[in-house]
């Protein structure tokens, strides 16, 4: 297992032409931890000799509030939601926002490996629950739906089904609305080097 705490400082400093404020700075602290354990078993699929893991994790996130309305938004936007983004401490690509966290991720792995160590299936399920309001959210360029107790429900599925086919599918639901926001379901084949053919479907 693993605890990792960690401590950042976001820095900023804008010098502004034609706007409502000619110069600004803003400091924002984060303080995190992060934690994991992994487990797993050994067990016998048909003639075949597996491992299963199981790797529960969970990470705690806060960042104060301070007011960056002033700060137009350049090249920053909301992350999608995947098994990296959905443990990130700042769910904004971009450097002009910086959102306000208070807020627990739980997540749960689990893998089967055959005894060449190669991961045949594996899945991940992860939620972001929301201690506080992000008050960031509040800028009227942001949906009010983002403000909710907790994320989209994450689900991440895949599969090397042979040598040569994989699949994987990424399925974003929202609990309190029991509705599908996000869907993708891709598979790629590939017989020998130079030949692929790779297909996918994406629902938003």
């Amino acid at each position: 297992g693993y605890i990792i705490p960690k401590a950042t400082l976001n820095l900023s400093s804008y010098d502004l032409e034609n706007a409502n404020v000619s110069s600004k700075k803003f400091s924002i602290p984060t303080v995190s931890l992060d934690s994991g354990i992994y487990l797993d078993r050994e067990f016998q699929f048909l003639e075949n000799k597996m491992t299963q893991t199981l790797e529960p994790r969970i990470s705690y996130n806060y960042t104060p509030y301070r007011d960056q309305s002033m700060i137009p938004l350049f090249d920053t936007g909301l992350l999608d939601l995947n098994q990296y983004s959905i443990f990130s401490a700042n769910q904004f690509v971009g450097g002009d926002r910086v959102i306000d966290a208070n807020q627990l991720t739980i997540g749960l792995t689990t893998r089967y490996i055959d005894t060449k160590g190669t991961e045949r299936l594996s899945g991940t399920l992860a939620q972001i629950h929301y201690i506080n309001s992000r008050d960031v959210l509040k800028e009227s360029q942001f949906s009010s739906s983002y403000q909710s107790d907790s994320s989209d429900l994450y689900i991440n599925a895949y599969a090397k089904i042979t040598n040569s086919l994989t699949g994987n599918g990424e399925w974003q639901y929202n609990p309190d609305d029991s509705a599908t926001n996000r869907l993708t379901i891709s598979s790629k084949f590939s017989p020998q080097p130079g030949k692929l053919i790779d297909a996918g479907y994406r629902f938003i």
